[in-house]
């Protein structure tokens, strides 16, 4: 099980991605990410692999989201990592894991990647 994430969409990755949203990754991380899924898929090893998006969680945990966001609320502001009109994923880490469980209770149903 692998948590991942949304690099291999790229910058262009549309707000709404599916099993069959293409990869398209333009950093540095994105194709290494790309990389990674290759090899995954490449061996003989079952790999399922969780997207989410930036993990959120309900109290502080020295987390950017925390460090960097919601460290100023107390004086009544928020710091939002980029333009609010553009689309950005964000997973409650206690759904995410729940999510995990979920996946692992079925794996011998799912295909090796």
């Amino acid at each position: 099980m692998i948590p991942g994430n949304v690099y291999n969409y790229g910058s262009g990755m549309p707000a709404v991605l599916t099993e069959t949203t293409p990869h398209a990754p333009t950093t540095r991380k994105g194709k290494l990410r790309e990389t990674m899924e290759r090899a995954f898929a490449a061996s003989n090893v079952q790999t399922i692999i969780l997207r989410a998006g930036d993990f959120i969680e309900a109290e502080q945990s020295g987390n950017w989201f925390d460090g960097h966001i919601t460290n100023k609320v107390s004086k009544g502001s928020i710091m939002y990592p980029g333009p609010t009109d553009q689309p950005h994923a964000w997973a409650y880490l206690p759904d995410a894991a729940n999510a995990m469980v979920g996946l692992a209770e079925i794996r011998s149903t799912l295909p090796k990647f």
